[in-house]
């Protein structure tokens, strides 16, 4: 029997059909949870392995709305007219009404429901198929509520995600953060507590340190660090046509992001810490919406602003290993 990871428990279980009499057709089931996988997911397998998702952040820091933004310019924003053969396809009914529910209310100018506290979630399952020079794959996300990550015995109960996902999404918005460079060295502080007790060494996963609403950091963003500025304020659409020099830029942005994170947040020990606990740190910033949200709506259409950016740098990483 070949042992899967199964999206419902994180456990590396056997998955099996569970044959019942009276079914035609009976599921696919992991005997460690007895939840039912998408035959999809089990029978493709091989050929999209599973990567998961995480993003890991206090509350109110854009994580629900990056991921619905995600799916919104995945679906919306005609990839496939850029890249030949490239399309998403979510893998159950439940994942098809997550990513729907959350690309509508965004199409409408509403923000997605918070995610519940304390609550492991169900996981949504894409995949993502033919974006150039990088491997096919299942995406497997979770949004878990930020409280979550206030205290280290909560990430130990709730975070097992982290431990199977081969890069850690840190998303953090600077505009929420009253003590910015303390507040960010404590996230990562207790992330990295989590997982060594949970057995799992961070120095064989990536970090990306995502900045959230990147939309309200302009006016930070001159001098030397203009070019960042630039960036931002870029569709940027186009330029992924071609995505080897998209991903060099990418990688421009990431160092001088760097810097702008030590020289301009002052959060020097945070970058040292998180350049000592893991295999890699990249940084970027992308602005989910556009503009501003005003009382839970948005005042005009939304504009996803390198929102593609941290899923590029997450295949990338799972691409080269191959």
């Amino acid at each position: 029997m070949v042992k899967t990871l199964c999206p419902m428990c994180l456990k590396d279980a056997v998955i099996e059909r569970s044959y019942l009499a009276h079914v035609k057709y009976p599921p696919y089931v992991c005997t460690e949870c007895q939840e039912e996988i998408p035959a999809m997911y089990v029978e493709d397998y091989d050929r999209y392995p599973p990567v998961v998702m995480n993003a890991l952040g206090f509350r109110g820091h854009g994580k629900t709305v990056f991921f619905a933004s995600l799916f919104y310019y995945l679906k919306r924003m005609g990839l496939a007219k850029l890249w030949a053969g490239f399309y998403t396809q979510a893998l159950s009914e439940e994942s098809i009404r997550h990513v729907y529910s959350n690309m509508e209310r965004l199409a409408k100018g509403l923000l997605p429901e918070a995610t519940p506290t304390h609550n492991f979630p169900r996981p949504t399952l894409v995949r993502v198929h033919g974006i150039p020079e990088m491997s096919n794959m299942t995406l497997v996300f979770y949004d878990v509520g930020g409280e979550t990550f206030n205290d280290t015995r909560l990430i130990q109960e709730y975070a097992d995600f982290i431990r199977h996902s081969p890069s850690l999404l840190l998303l953090a918005s600077i505009t929420e953060c009253q003590e910015g460079s303390q507040q960010l060295h404590d996230l990562l502080n207790r992330c990295i507590i989590g997982l060594r007790e949970m057995g799992s060494d961070t120095r064989r996963k990536s970090l990306i340190v995502v900045y959230t609403k990147s939309d309200l950091m302009l006016d930070r963003m001159n001098g030397r660090f203009s070019m960042l500025g630039d960036y931002l304020r870029a569709e940027g659409f186009n330029e992924l046509r071609n995505v080897s020099p998209y991903v060099r830029r990418m990688q421009e942005v990431s160092d001088l992001l760097c810097s702008w994170t030590c020289e301009i947040l002052g959060t020097e020990e945070f970058v040292n810490l998180a350049q000592s606990h893991f295999a890699s740190v990249t940084f970027c910033a992308v602005s989910a919406l556009g503009s501003k949200p005003q009382e839970g709506r948005m005042p005009v259409n939304v504009l996803p602003r390198r929102v593609l950016d941290p899923l590029l740098w997450v295949v990338k990483g799972c691409s080269t290993k191959k």
